[in-house]
């Protein structure tokens, strides 16, 4: 999909906005057919800030070669591709997970290490999926959060208050 003529409208928001970071949660381009170039541009015009991508099931479906080529590209656009695995950027640990259509296609994200310490973002293809990660515990998070998006708390702070929060409903209720 394109915003404007070079996806500039998209473009002017963003910089409006002036993101700490940027994360791209797949299906940028949604077939083999498609002109990877929109979203490469996209990404190669907003590389002055840090990004970070996961694939979702578009590109899963395409065929090898032509996926590896497209991420590939990705890459060289500086955006950070974060397949099952951790980034660590400032207080806040990114976590990745590729795209997962089904409950047990996020069995790799549980056997990732998880630390209590500290503040994580996940990134995931597939909103219906949500609820598999907890509710009550992605709703704690959700509202903690929030003031260290707003520039108002440090991320270690906000880890060590849904630290708080999380360690007693986990010791109840799990």
């Amino acid at each position: 999909k394109k915003f404007g003529n070079n996806n500039q409208k998209l473009i002017n928001e963003i910089e409006k906005i002036n993101p700490n970071f940027i994360v791209y949660t797949g299906d940028m381009v949604h077939s083999k057919k498609d002109d990877f170039n929109i979203s490469l541009s996209l990404m190669k015009s907003l590389s002055k800030y840090k990004s970070f991508y996961v694939t979702g099931n578009h590109e899963e479906r395409m065929p090898k070669s032509i996926k590896e080529d497209y991420l590939k590209k990705i890459k060289e656009c500086g955006v950070i591709i974060l397949n099952n695995e951790d980034y660590r950027y400032e207080d806040i640990l990114i976590r990745g997970i590729s795209n997962a259509s089904k409950p047990q296609d996020l069995d790799d994200y549980f056997k990732m290490e998880k630390s209590s310490e500290e503040l994580s973002i996940l990134l995931a293809h597939q909103p219906e999926l949500f609820k598999y990660y907890n509710e009550d515990i992605v709703n704690i998070v959700i509202e903690e959060a929030t003031p260290f998006f707003e520039g108002q708390k440090k991320a270690k702070d906000v880890a060590s208050i849904i630290q708080g929060r999380i360690k007693p409903y986990v010791n109840e209720n799990m």
